[in-house]
This record gives structure tokens, sequence and C-alpha cells, in this order.
């Protein structure tokens, strides 16, 4: 028989069981494998989250002998970074291990966990922290949110920056924090992310170099955040030094590619190419890599048309490079279980722009299939912006305006909804708007 009474006190807990983790965790099948990634190459500061975590991930599986070697695991990286037994470090993973118990029915175990949880929190110092949540926790919780996904990057920022008020100088905390922020921005605030003024994540960026000049994914991301702003000295030095460290750490392989394919000439995009066929000998399965592969040989196409060579090789060469963007952005969908829609979509935009418009249209229909099955509402506001952005390079203005309209109106995808809501304002100006006064496109 349930104790109503211990449910309605774990429910109070702070931890994975409490944090609304149920719904994401679901729709994003390759977590575990993504976890079990971060746990073999990065920085054991966060191990213990992370087997806290996959813990979590066993118990919805209700693989419960899994989710308690989970958490022997959590508690072993935290002995290891020498924290003590009844310390705030486990109030976390003592929570888990209590709601593991209750569900296995062992309530007695349950209740055992639970009062060390209430001994370790009656015993520590909240801190300044304007949140009775202990920092620890809070740290914990904004990392977990962050390998949520993008609709839980501003949730996680705010644990972080909440946790940063009871220890501003903790590294790691800080450099999520910063990282957080950075996502956070760039899907909220793009055509802020351009401009020279300073945001807070590239501020927090430079907090993480103060504390620790060698942080090669603070200086990375420092990278980016310049390049985008187009201060490309900054951004040159900053790369070269996480190069200089990091080349070949399979977690920082993704973002030298991301940097070199933004810069875009053919020397980038080739190292850009060497370095994703790298990482993906140690993670083969990884959409995000697959999917900067797919657009680097897309960039690759587009500068081959601008080439002087014999018509026939040329047209040859581009269909190769073109179909390799395609194999790529499919691979990308594939292993993500069809939940990452974007590079599908520049699949549908390589189709059109190579006049086979029936096999795009009917390719966005079966993508819409797709989504509306896995009642993933964010993609489908991202498939209402493209399908839209299709329909209005095919001069199909009404149902253009009817797709923006559904997108405009979902709240996921705050890049999307501006997209509809652009491409409406201009719909909705008299076509004469878009004239010079002698006939000419502006």
């Amino acid at each position: 028989m349930v104790d109503q009474s211990l449910e309605a006190e774990l429910k109070q807990l702070e931890c994975h069981f409490t944090w609304n983790l149920e719904a994401s965790v679901r729709r994003v099948p390759w977590f575990e494998e993504a976890i079990e990634f971060y746990l073999k190459y990065n920085s054991e500061v966060w191990h213990p989250a992370a087997h806290n975590f996959l813990a979590f991930i066993a118990a919805m599986k209700n693989s419960w002998p899994c989710a308690l070697q989970h958490l022997a695991a959590a508690e072993e990286a935290s002995r290891k970074t020498s924290h003590q037994e009844m310390s705030e470090h486990n109030l976390v993973l003592y929570s888990n291990y209590a709601w593991v118990h209750f569900q296995m029915n062992n309530q007695q175990e349950a209740n055992c966990y639970l009062k060390k949880v209430q001994k370790i929190s009656g015993e520590t110092k909240v801190g300044d922290s304007t949140s009775p949540v202990n920092p620890e926790v809070l740290a914990e919780k904004g990392w977990t949110l962050f390998r949520c996904g993008f609709a839980h990057y501003n949730n996680a920022a705010m644990c972080l920056k909440e946790a940063l008020k009871s220890r501003p100088d903790h590294v790691q905390w800080t450099l999520a924090c910063a990282i957080a922020l950075w996502r956070c921005e760039w899907n909220y605030n793009l055509y802020d992310c351009f401009k020279k003024e300073p945001l807070e994540g590239e501020n927090l960026l430079r907090r993480t170099l103060e504390l620790d000049p060698e942080n090669s994914m603070a200086s990375i991301h420092l990278a980016m955040r310049c390049q985008a702003k187009h201060q490309m000295e900054e951004a040159h030095l900053h790369f070269g030094k996480a190069w200089h460290k990091d080349s070949t750490h399979p977690p920082m392989q993704r973002y030298f590619a991301d940097f070199l394919q933004r810069e875009g000439s053919p020397e980038s995009l080739n190292e850009a190419i060497r370095i994703v066929q790298d990482a993906l000998n140690t993670n083969p399965n990884n959409p995000s890599l697959l999917y900067t592969l797919g657009k680097v040989y897309y960039q690759k196409a587009e500068l081959l048309k601008w080439e002087r060579m014999e018509p026939k090789t040329k047209q040859a060469q581009i269909k190769c490079l073109l179909d390799k963007s395609i194999d790529s952005n499919q691979q990308s969908y594939d292993v993500s279980e069809k939940t990452f829609v974007r590079p599908m979509c520049d699949v549908a935009r390589t189709y059109a722009e190579d006049g086979m418009i029936d096999r795009a249209r009917s390719l966005y229909n079966d993508l819409f299939a797709d989504q509306e099955r896995l009642m993933c509402s964010e993609n489908v506001q991202i498939l209402h912006a493209q399908f839209g952005l299709f329909l209005r390079s095919q001069n199909n203005v009404e149902e253009a305006k009817k797709h923006f309209t559904l997108g405009l109106h979902m709240n996921e995808d705050p890049n999307s909804a501006n997209i509809c809501k652009n491409a409406l304002e201009k719909l909705s100006r008299p076509r004469s708007w878009f004239k010079n006064s002698d006939g000419s496109n502006p």
C-alpha cells in the first residue's frame, strides 16, 4: 500500500523526479547516448549530475537495477571530487534514491534517504542566494535542464544565475550559465547577437576566461560570438587558442566545425569536413554533427557554381556535393528518430532549387505527417515557417500566408515565429512597395 504522506513529502524534494523532465526525455530518443558521450569526454565536475540523469531515464523505463547502478556511480563520482557523504553536493542524489526506492515499493529505504536529505538541508546554509533552494541543487538543475534542449535554456540559465549568487567564482557554473544564455540569446534575440554591444552570455564567457584562462569551451564559444559580430581578429584569436589546446577533443570538434562552416572559404569548408568526419568516428549517431556536414557540402556546392571550369565537369561535381549534403541531412534526421527536422527542411530547399518542386512539396507533406504523429509542436512550427517560404518562392501567396499565420500563433520556436511575422508583414504590403521608382527591385 502506498504511503501517501511519504509521497507528499517526496514531491517537495528538488530532483529529477520533480523537475517535469518526462516529456522532454521521451521526445528525444538519443538522450541516453548523448549523456554517456558527455561522461566519457567532459569535466568530472558534472559526472554526478550526468549519472543522476541517467538514473532518472532508467527509472522512466522501469529499469530499476540500471537506475540504482547509475545512482551508485553518481555516489562514487561525488566521492572522487572530494565530497563528504552527508554533503549538500548529494542532495539531488539522495532525493533521486528516495524516489527510486519509493517507486520500487521499498518505502523504508525511501524514508531513510528522505531523512538524509532533510538532515543535510537543515544543516546547510543557503548563503547569499534569494532562493530557498541550495545552490548546489540549483546548479545541477540548471545543468540538467540545459541538457533537455532549447525549450529549457531560459530556465536553465535562471537556475545557474541564482546558484552563482552564492558562488560567483565557480568556473563550471559560470561556463554552464554563459552557454545557456548564449543559446537563449541565439534563439530569442538573434538580431542582437550580430550587434557590437555585448550580451549577458558573452560577458559570462569573458568572466569564465578570467577565472580560467585556459578554458577551451569558453574560448570557442566566445570565438563564435565575435564571429557573428564580424570582430574577426578577436574571433580568430579565441579560435586559435582553443584549437591549439583541444583540436582533437571530441566535444570541441563540433564547435570548431561550426566556426569554420560559418567562415565559408573553400579552405575552411574542407577543414570543417575533415573535423566532422573525425568527430563522427567517436560519435557516429550525433544529429548535430551530421547536420553540420550536410550544411558544409551544400556550401561547397554553392561556391563551386562561381568557379570557372568545364560546364559538364562542374555540374557533375555540384551534383556530387548536393547528393552528399542530402545524404548527411537524411542521416541526421534518421538517427534523431525524426525528432530533428531542420536537416530535412534543407533537403526540401535543395530539391526546390534544383527544380524538383513536386518532390519538395511531397517531402514537406511527409514531414508534417511525421511531426504531427510525434506530437512535436516545435518542429511543426519550424515546418510552417519553412514551408511558407517555399510556397512564397513559388508565388503561392495565399497558401504561404496560411502557413505563416499558423506558425506565428505557435509559441515554440522564436526564430520560426520571427520568420512568419516578417513574411506576413512583407506579404501584406502593396506590390508597388517592393519596386523602386525606376521599376527595379531594391
